[in-house]
């Protein structure tokens, strides 16, 4: 119906692992492909977010790392990550933040 509201549940496309430590939050956000097709062997996750709340963590963390295409480039439209500072590694596009000071 026209005007109807609707709420559109954003899609939780990436696997996180969320690490508390005496130094601060530490994230680590992987592409769902990463994780499920084991491109690199033993990383963890807990919880499974979108890319808005992977925005919100992002804002309290300590340092971030993202694993994957789609990862990166969300790094990269948030401010996180600079283009010049993605690497690769077992083929996996990977870029690390940290936060300093």
């Amino acid at each position: 119906m026209p005007g109807e509201k609707r709420e559109l549940k954003e899609e939780k496309r990436f696997y996180v692992y969320e690490v508390d430590t005496e130094l601060g939050l530490m994230v680590y956000v992987y592409d769902k492909e990463v994780i499920e097709e084991n491109l690199i062997e033993g990383l963890k996750y807990n919880r499974e977010c979108s890319s808005s709340d992977i925005e919100a963590l992002a804002a309290a963390a300590l340092s971030l790392t993202f694993y994957g295409e789609k990862a990166v480039e969300l790094g990269i439209s948030l401010g996180y990550i600079h283009p010049e500072a993605v690497t690769e590694l077992n083929g996996v596009k990977v870029a690390m933040f940290m936060r300093l000071g």
